[in-house]
């Protein structure tokens, strides 16, 4: 089976099964036994303005496509984040990866003993320069993949840690002041310095 159809193939399973999961998480929710409609007034408003996420959730759109979980988190600001730094580095690997076929293929050419083959690669038509520039494109291919891998994984973590902190709720009754102060010192000279104080009421 080739490289192209075994990634089709694990992109179809893989939305198979976010989508599968969204369909067993509705019908779980309307299994559950509906709230007595009578409310008052505040459970309404604390209703309307909160609304927790599910970082696991965040995880699993963040995972399937980048930049979901920060849309999933309702963080579209985030989004052009996201694209613009994994699609840089893309673009960085993919160059990288077309600069290394073109040295190992220079290479290949000035080395099979036919003159007509030698045309070198980006200006470079030594063998020793075509060495160097060949491992100068293996290292930007390894740091490349690297930074790729590093920054699906951050977006990924970006988005859980969102999620999670969404259900963090900042009181009205947190207060944090923080104000100048001269402390004594026992050489003599007053040493200035600043006072951080949380209160909570």
């Amino acid at each position: 089976m080739g490289a192209a159809l075994r990634n089709k193939l694990s992109l179809t399973f893989m939305f198979l099964l976010v989508f599968n999961l969204q369909a067993q998480e509705i019908l779980m929710d309307t299994t559950q036994p509906t709230k007595d409609s009578a409310l008052t007034l505040s459970e309404e408003i604390v209703e309307d303005s909160f609304h927790p996420k599910d970082f696991k959730r965040a995880i699993l759109w963040a995972s399937t496509l980048p930049g979901a979980g920060q849309a999933y988190n309702e963080k579209y600001w985030k989004m052009p984040i996201v694209y613009g730094g994994l699609g840089g580095i893309t673009y960085w690997l993919v160059s990288g990866i077309k600069d290394f076929r073109c040295y190992r293929g220079a290479l290949r050419a000035l080395n099979d003993d036919n003159p007509s083959n030698d045309l070198g690669c980006n200006g470079f038509t030594s063998s020793s320069a075509l060495q160097l520039k060949r491992e100068s494109s293996r290292r930007q291919i390894d740091y490349g993949a690297l930074l790729l891998s590093l920054g699906y994984a951050l977006q990924i973590m970006d988005a859980a840690v969102d999620a999670r902190l969404s259900h963090f709720q900042v009181d009205d009754n947190l207060l944090l002041t923080w104000n100048p102060v001269v402390l004594p010192s026992p050489v003599g000279t007053p040493i200035v310095g600043l006072s951080v104080s949380l209160h909570l009421e």
